[in-house]
């Protein structure tokens, strides 16, 4: 292979689809709420707002459909932003204690490599700055990429089938009416304590995952996981 065409393969390998742009702007707008759950997304009009066709867009709402973010019906004529109530997170984070265990467990014995271990502590930073000043967009980013990198990490191809999930049931954490709920019920519930020092606590359950997947100790891992987990699940009647 000649050295232009390896850099032209190399360039088209660092360069974001198109369909992943238009993913990426479709997610922030659900999750700052820019649009609201229960928006209709029409297709041709969405395409024209996006200034892309419709092929790329389709795609992406599929992509967006299967992480649960928006719901399709008619045979995927008509598509709109979900409404995500309390039950719907409970249930998503029963099967992630068992799923973040294990994927904390089985990334700690695999060992991370350099990139990876990397990118979560780059992520780990990345939520403690958007915490204050609070930015929901940027922590919901993160929070999401974070906890889907161990099962990513995870070298079982069953526990990876997970990573949409676990990255939706992260985001909606973030939605606007979810946050608010949590935020309004959480300091009437809990006067003396700032809704900061929530995402404080959570942030260091974060830290003592990624330290005991780094360090390889599998049993730690898993158990810091769960416990985080068990943790969202305790505070799920704050959310609505």
């Amino acid at each position: 292979m000649t050295t232009d065409a390896s850099t032209r393969i190399e360039l088209l390998r660092r360069t974001p689809r198109l369909v992943d742009e238009v993913i990426n702007r479709l997610r922030e707008s659900i999750v700052d709420g820019t649009l609201p759950a229960g928006t209709p997304l029409p297709q041709v009009a969405l395409a024209a707002q996006l200034g892309v066709s419709r092929t790329p867009l389709r795609e992406a709402l599929r992509v967006l459909d299967s992480e649960g973010l928006v719901r399709s019906s008619d045979n995927n004529r008509t598509v709109e932003v979900v409404q995500i109530g309390p039950e719907d997170l409970r249930e998503m984070y029963e099967v992630r204690e068992v799923i973040d265990g294990l994927a904390a467990r089985l990334a700690a014995r695999k060992g991370l490599n350099a990139q990876d271990e990397a990118r979560a502590y780059q992520l780990l930073a990345e939520m403690a700055s958007s915490s204050d000043p609070y930015d929901p967009v940027r922590r919901n980013r993160a929070h999401a990429e974070f906890h889907e990198l161990f099962a990513l990490a995870s070298g079982n191809a069953r526990v990876q089938s997970f990573a949409s999930m676990i990255r939706t049931s992260s985001a909606m954490l973030y939605l606007p009416l979810v946050r608010e709920t949590a935020a309004a019920n959480l300091a009437a519930a809990n006067p003396e304590n700032t809704y900061k020092q929530f995402l404080d606590e959570a942030q260091a359950q974060h830290k003592s995952i990624l330290d005991a997947v780094v360090e390889r100790r599998a049993g730690a891992a898993e158990e810091e996981a769960r416990r985080h987990i068990r943790r969202t699940l305790r505070l799920a009647p704050y959310f609505g």
